[in-house]
């Protein structure tokens, strides 16, 4: 070790003080392994600029990249039941959807909004696939019919982005 390395260098970082650096500056491609700075990876809407590998996007993301200049105003969606059918396997439903809110701080798989795209009216459904990996509950269903008659109210286009598992389909314990 050179005098640079074990006076120098310690000296001017008690100097400067510790700057806190944040834990989510650098993100590793999956597929290349490559390592992206955080904001070349947002700019890129979450594709790998060496390869072209896509990563999970939010709903919530999705909606500010297809809206003009991320603009966009979330719709409140209808209430369901939370457990019409008392569905149980290793857990209660219930906790499962408890969880699943408490970890995603959402209601439920699917975020309806509206805007312009271009300066076109649309609306736009986006699933969550960090919610119960997207799976469509009723709620869900209610998410997609409130959007559809948001849609046809606005005589504006309907997408929906799809990031799901499927239905959410729980065996039933028998007594």
């Amino acid at each position: 070790m050179s005098w640079l390395t074990e006076y120098v260098r310690p000296r001017i970082r008690t100097l400067l003080g510790r700057r806190e650096v944040p834990e989510n500056l650098w993100h590793q491609c999956p597929a290349c392994q490559q390592m992206i700075f955080h904001l070349d990876l947002m700019k890129q809407q979450k594709v790998c600029p060496h390869c072209g590998h896509h990563m999970r996007a939010s709903a919530a993301e999705r909606l500010a990249w297809t809206f003009d200049e991320g603009g966009f105003t979330r719709i409140e969606l209808p209430k369901v039941p939370a457990d019409p059918l008392r569905f149980r396997d290793t857990k209660r439903y219930t906790d499962r959807l408890r969880e699943a809110r408490e970890t995603t701080h959402l209601e439920d798989s699917v975020l309806v909004a509206h805007g312009t795209i271009e300066g076109q009216s649309a609306v736009v459904a986006a699933m969550e696939f960090s919610f119960m990996a997207g799976s469509m509950g009723a709620a869900a269903g209610e998410a997609i019919v409130a959007a559809a008659r948001l849609a046809v109210l606005q005589d504006a286009p309907m997408i929906i982005f799809t990031a799901s598992g499927g239905a959410r389909m729980r065996k039933a314990r028998s007594a």
